[in-house]
C-alpha cells in the first residue's frame, strides 16, 4: 500500500464527516539525521465533537474505517482511529434521547418470580420524567441511591404514571442482581442490566461517558437530558417537580396543525368581513340614488384620472426597479468571481512556496547523511490545511523551518559546521530553534553494564558474554532455506531471586531515571533488565512455587494456585483474543473427553491475565466453562507470575507433574498428549538435561538446507503457503558457543500436518522436543463437492447447470436463479430467498484444484443480521476491481487468492458490479480484472464467498 492511497483514504473518511467540526490537517515533514528520506506524517484535529444528534455518523464513519484497515498504512490507522475516537459524540444536557438499545430487562411477577427479557430496548416516551440510575452490585454504596430514589417516588404520589424510574446495573450477573432487587423490594423501578456483545462497547455508555458509579441521568417530558451526573449533585424532588410544572413543548408537527388551523381562522373572519361590507355597500347605493348624474360623472372622471397618473408612476418604478437588479446582480456576481481567483492565486503562491521548501528540506536530508551525531537531529516544515465548506482543503499557514537537537559534547564540532553551512543558509524569517540540548556523553555501554553489575552485587555475580542469534526462514516463494546470523551480547547471573530481582530494579529505575529518557541508552538499559529477569523465570525442571493473588471466577476473596502432591497441574495463561477463546473451546472438548481417565488426577487451571472488564464480560457469557476447569483473573503486573514463569505472551501453558516439577512450558505440539504422558507416568523421570550444542545447530542447518527437505516441503506446500521459523539463541563462552535457547515457528494446514510432523520428527531427533519454544498455528481447511445435483430451495435438477452456489454451513447447494433472487419490497434477510452464505462456483472449471484445501476462514461465520442491525445494502469498501468505495449489493470475497494465513493485508474484494463481469470469466472486461491480481493468486476459476450485508471488518463475519 503506497502512502498516497492511504492518505487518500483517510481523506475520504475525513470529508464525509460534519461540516460543522472545523476539522484542521496537519502534515509534518521530517528531515532526521538516522534516516534514509525524508518522511512525512499526517494526522487530523478538530476542536469540536460530533453531536449526539450525529450518531450514526460516527458509527459510519469508525465501520468503514475499519473495514480499510487492511488497505491503509498502520501509523495511518492508528492516526485515523484516535482522530475519530476524539470525535465520539457524548450526551450533554439538552440532547435528545429516544431509546436505550442492548438491554436485557428483568421483569418482576408474584412470589418473587422473574422473567428475562433479552435484547430489550427502553423507548423514551414523550410526556413522562425518566430518572435513569446506573448502578452494579459490586460496590455495596451503589445500592443507596436507588434505595433513596423510591422512597421519594412513594412518598410523592402525585408523580405516579408521570415519572418513571429505571435502574441500569452495568456489570451485576443476572442472578445476583435479582436476589438484591428481591431483597431491596425496588418494586417500583422498571430493572434493566447492560447485554454484553464481547468486545464491543455499549453505546449507550460510550456515549454517556460516565465518571463513576452510582451515576443518574433525568430525561424531561420533551424527551431531553436535564441532568447527566451523580445524584447529590442535585435536589432531585426540586429538579422533578420544576419539570413536570413545565407547559408541554408544541412539537413542529403540532405547530404545523396550528398554523393550519390560524389560516382557517382568518378566512372565515374575511368571509364574515365581506357579507358586512355587502350590506353597508347596498344602504350606500340607496343614498347615492339622490345625488344627480352630472356629479357624479365628474367624480368618476377624477377618481379615474389620478389612478392613471398612481398607475402610470407605479409602472415607472417597476421598469427602474427591475433594470436595476440585473445590474447589481452582475455586479455582485464579478466581485465574487475576483475574490475566487484572488483566492485561487494566493493558494497557488502557497502551494509554490511549499514546493520550494519541500525541495529544501529533500537537500537537507540528503546533507545529514553525512553527519554522524551521537545524538538526535531534526528539522521539520509543518502545513496546516482546514476543511471548507466546499469539501477541498485549503492551505491555511506553513510553519517556519524547526530545528531540533539532543546531541552528545563529541557532537559539538559537527552541529557548528551543520549550523554554518546548513542551518544559517535558509533565511532567518523561515527558520527557528525548537529545541537545543546538549549532554555529556561521559557515559558508554560499559559503564550502563559496571553500573547494573554494582546494583545487583549483592544478589548474584553477573557477566555479560557475547551472543550469536542463528535464523533459519522457510521462503515460500525461492522455494529455499535462507540462514542468517547477528552477533549482539546478552546477561549471566547466578543465585538471584524473584524478591532481589525486584529490589535491583527499584534502585536502576533511580539511577538511570535520566538516562531513559535518551532512546538510545532506554534501549540497551531495558535489554539488560529484561536479560536479567529471564534468569529468574522458572521453567521445566525446576520446581513449581504457588501462584498468589488471583480471584476465581464467581469468588470475592483472593487466593492463591497450589500444586497437589500426586496431581498433575495444568497452567493456561489466556486472554480473551481470539486465538486463547478459540484453544479454551477445544480444551472444554478435551476435558469432557478425558473425564473419566484424569478425573482428580488434573487440575487445569485458566488464569486470565487481561482486562478485567472484558473478562467479566466473556464469562457471563459463557459460564459453561467453568464446569469444566477453575477460572481465575489477575490483571497482569510487572515482576508476577507470568514473569516467575515466562508467560511473556498468550496463550501459555505451564505442566507440572505430579511430583510438583514442571515439566513443560510455552505451547506443546498436542496439548492432551503432553497431560496424559505425565498423567500416565509412575516413577517419574526427568528428561535429561540437554545442552544444546554448536554441533547440533549446525546439524539442524545441514538438514533444513538440504535438498531432500526442500523437495519434501515443496511436495505438500504447492500453494506455497506454510511459515517455518528457527531460531537459536547462543552466548560465546571463550572460544566455543552456548546454545541457551531454540524457538520454533510455523504455520501449515491440518491437510499438511501429517507431512509436517515427519520434518518436525527429524529436528526433534537432533534437539529434544522439550528444549523447543514452540509456537505454532494449525489452518482448517475445506473441499467442496462438485456438482451439486438438486438446488435447496426450487428442487430442479441443476446437474448440469456449471455455475451453481454452495453452502458449506449446510452442505446443501443453489442455482444461481434462487440464490441472487432478492425482493426489495422487503427488508432484512428476507431481501434474499436464500440466506445462508453461500460460495459462488464459476463453472465450467478448467482447474478444479480451487475445490481443494481451501481456507476456512475464507468461508465466514454464516453470519446473519441481528435484531436492530442496519440492513442497508450499502457497502463501504475498496474494490479490487473498479477501485470504488461505495457499493450497493452484495460483497464477495475471492476465496483462492491470497491463500494460505491472514496476513493482515486483506482478502480480494469485489462489489456486485465486478462481480457480475467476472461471472462471464471469457470477457475482456473480466480477464482485465484478473490480470490485476494474478500475483495474488487470482484466476478465472476462482470461487467467491458472498456477504449479504455490510457486517464491518472480517472478522465480524
Amino acid at each position: 500500500m503506497n502512502q498516497i492511497k492511504s492518505s487518500k483514504i483517510c481523506s475520504y473518511i475525513v470529508k464525509k464527516l460534519s461540516k460543522n467540526l472545523s476539522i484542521e490537517e496537519i502534515t509534518v515533514y521530517l528531515a532526521q539525521n538516522n534516516q534514509k528520506e525524508l518522511e512525512e506524517m499526517k494526522f487530523y484535529k478538530s476542536k469540536n465533537r460530533l453531536q449526539a444528534s450525529e450518531t450514526q455518523l460516527y458509527d459510519q464513519s469508525l465501520e468503514e474505517l475499519n473495514s480499510q484497515k487492511h488497505r491503509i498504512k498502520s501509523k495511518n490507522y492508528e492516526m485515523m482511529l484516535n482522530f475519530l475516537e476524539g470525535l465520539q459524540p457524548i450526551y450533554k444536557i439538552g440532547d435528545s434521547m429516544q431509546k436505550i438499545v442492548h438491554l436485557e430487562k428483568i421483569i418482576l411477577g408474584e412470589d418473587n418470580q422473574t422473567e428475562i427479557q433479552e435484547n430489550a430496548t427502553l423507548e423514551i416516551e414523550g410526556g413522562i420524567v425518566y430518572i435513569i440510575s446506573l448502578w452494579d452490585n459490586i460496590i455495596k454504596e451503589n445500592e443507596g441511591p436507588l434505595d433513596e430514589v423510591q422512597q421519594l417516588y412513594q412518598i410523592k404520589t402525585e408523580w405516579k404514571n408521570k415519572v418513571k424510574l429505571i435502574s441500569i446495573s452495568l456489570k451485576s450477573q443476572s442472578k445476583k442482581m435479582i436476589e438484591i432487587i428481591n431483597q431491596k423490594k425496588w418494586k417500583c423501578f422498571e430493572h434493566y442490566r447492560i447485554q454484553k456483545y464481547g468486545k464491543v462497547p455499549n453505546k449507550f455508555l460510550s456515549m454517556l461517558n460516565y465518571e463513576d458509579l452510582p451515576y443518574v441521568v433525568i430525561i424531561g417530558k420533551n424527551g431531553k437530558i436535564v441532568h447527566i451526573g451523580f445524584h447529590f449533585e442535585v435536589v432531585l424532588e426540586d429538579i422533578i417537580t420544576q419539570e413536570l410544572q413545565k407547559e408541554e413543548e408544541i412539537t413542529p408537527q403540532q405547530q404545523e396543525i396550528n398554523n393550519n388551523n390560524l389560516e382557517k381562522s382568518q378566512l372565515y373572519q374575511q368571509i364574515i368581513n365581506e357579507i358586512q361590507q355587502d350590506k353597508q355597500d347596498q344602504n350606500i347605493q340607496i343614498i347615492q340614488q339622490s345625488i344627480s348624474n352630472e356629479n357624479q360623472d365628474v367624480q368618476v372622471s377624477q377618481l379615474q384620472d389620478q389612478q392613471s397618473e398612481v398607475d402610470q408612476d407605479n409602472k415607472d418604478k417597476q421598469l427602474s426597479a427591475e433594470k436595476q437588479i440585473p445590474d447589481q446582480q452582475k455586479i455582485s456576481k464579478q466581485e465574487n468571481n475576483k475574490k475566487d481567483v484572488q483566492q485561487e492565486n494566493a493558494q497557488k503562491m502557497i502551494k509554490e512556496q511549499l514546493k520550494v521548501q519541500k525541495q529544501q528540506l529533500k537537500d537537507i536530508q540528503e546533507i545529514l547523511k553525512s553527519f554522524n551525531f551521537e545524538g538526535n537531529l531534526s528539522i521539520s516544515l509543518i502545513r496546516t490545511r482546514k476543511l471548507e465548506k466546499a469539501n477541498k482543503f485549503k492551505i491555511e499557514q506553513i510553519s517556519e523551518f524547526e530545528l531540533s537537537y539532543s546531541v552528545s559534547n563529541n557532537d559539538l564540532d559537527q552541529l557548528e559546521s551543520f549550523i554554518d553551512q546548513v542551518w544559517n543558509q535558509i533565511p532567518e524569517p523561515l527558520r527557528r530553534i525548537k529545541q537545543s540540548d546538549v549532554y555529556n556523553q561521559s557515559v558508554n555501554l560499559v559503564d550502563i553494564q559496571k553500573k547494573i553489575r554494582i546494583i545487583f552485587k549483592n544478589s548474584g555475580k553477573i557477566r555479560y558474554p557475547e551472543t550469536i542469534n542463528i535464523v533459519i526462514i522457510w521462503d515460500r516463494d525461492l522455494e529455499k532455506m535462507v540462514i542468517s546470523e547477528k552477533k549482539g551480547f546478552t546477561v549471566s547471573i547466578s543465585e538471584l531471586s524473584l524478591a532481589q530481582f525486584y529490589e535491583g530494579i527499584q534502585e536502576s529505575n533511580l539511577h538511570f531515571s535520566q538516562l531513559n529518557e535518551n532512546e538510545n541508552y532506554s534501549y540497551i538499559i531495558n535489554k539488560l533488565i529484561n536479560q536479567i529477569r529471564l534468569s529468574v523465570t522458572l521453567g521445566p525442571g525446576k520446581k513449581f512455587v504457588p501462584i498468589l493473588n488471583y480471584k476465581k471466577y464467581g469468588a470475592d476473596e483472593k487466593s492463591q494456585i497450589n500444586h497437589e502432591q500426586g496431581q498433575v497441574l495444568v497452567i493456561f495463561y489466556w486472554t480473551c483474543n481470539n486465538d486463547c477463546i478459540n484453544l479454551l473451546k477445544n480444551l472444554e472438548q478435551i476435558l469432557l473427553k478425558n473425564n473419566e481417565s484424569w478425573g482428580k488426577n488434573v487440575n487445569f487451571v485458566a488464569l486470565n491475565t487481561g482486562e478485567e472488564k472484558e473478562y467479566q464480560q466473556f464469562m457471563e457469557q459463557n459460564e459453561q466453562f467453568k464446569n469444566v476447569m477453575n477460572i481465575y483473573h489477575k490483571k497482569e503486573i510487572v515482576l508476577g507470575d507470568t514473569y516467575l514463569y515466562g508467560a511473556t505472551h498468550v496463550p501459555y501453558f505451564v505442566i507440572v507433574d505430579k511430583l510438583g516439577v514442571i515439566r513443560q512450558i510455552n505451547i506443546p505440539l498436542n496439548i492432551e498428549n503432553s497431560i496424559n504422558k505425565v498423567v500416565k507416568e509412575g516413577n517419574v523421570q526427568y528428561p535429561q538435561i540437554f545442552k544444546i550444542q554448536r554441533q547440533s545447530v549446525n546439524l539442524i542447518k545441514k538438514k533444513i538446507g538440504n535438498q531432500d527437505i526442500k523437495k519434501q516441503l515443496s511436495s505438500f506446500d504447492k500453494d506455497r503457503i506454510i511459515d517455518l521459523r528457527l531460531e537459536f539463541e547462543a552466548q560465546q563462552i571463550g572460544k566455543d558457543l552456548e546454545f541457551q535457547k531454540a524457538y520454533l515457528n510455523y504455520f501449515i494446514r491440518d491437510k499438511q500436518e501429517e507431512e509436517f510432523n515427519k520434518l518436525l520428527i527429524q529436528l526433534f531427533q537432533v534437539i529434544p522436543e522439550h528444549c523447543w519454544n514452540i509456537n505454532k498455528q494449525i489452518s482448517k481447511t475445506i473441499s467442496i463437492k462438485y456438482p451439486g445435483n438438486i438446488c435447496a430451495v426450487c428442487q430442479q435438477d441443476i446437474s448440469s447447470e456449471p455455475k451453481q452456489y454452495y453452502c458449506y454451513f449446510k452442505n446443501e447447494y443453489v442455482c444461481v436463479q434462487c440464490a441472487e433472487f432478492t425482493d426489495l419490497s422487503k427488508k432484512g434477510m428476507d431481501i434474499y430467498k436464500y440466506q445462508d452464505t453461500l460460495i459462488f462456483i464459476n463453472g465450467p472449471l478448467q482447474d478444479e484444484s480451487v475445490l481443494q484445501d481451501i481456507d476456512s476462514h475464507k468461508i465466514g461465520k454464516n453470519r446473519k443480521l441481528k435484531e436492530g442491525e442496519d440492513d442497508s445494502l450499502k457497502f463501504n469498501f475498496i474494490c479490487n476491481g473498479c477501485n470504488n468505495s461505495q457499493h450497493e449489493g452484495p460483497r464477495y470475497i475471492a476465496v483462492n487468492a491470497r491463500p494460505g494465513k491472514y496476513r493482515g493485508t486483506g482478502y480480494l474484494d469485489y462489489c456486485q458490479q465486478c462481480f457480475q463481469v467476472l461471472k462471464n470469466k471469457d470477457s475482456i472486461e473480466a480477464k482485465k480484472i484478473i490480470e490485476k491480481d494474478v500475483a495474488e493468486g487470482m484466476n478465472s476459476d476462482n470461487l467467491f464467498t458472498r456477504v449479504l450485508f455490510w457486517y464491518g471488518k472480517y472478522s465480524e463475519f
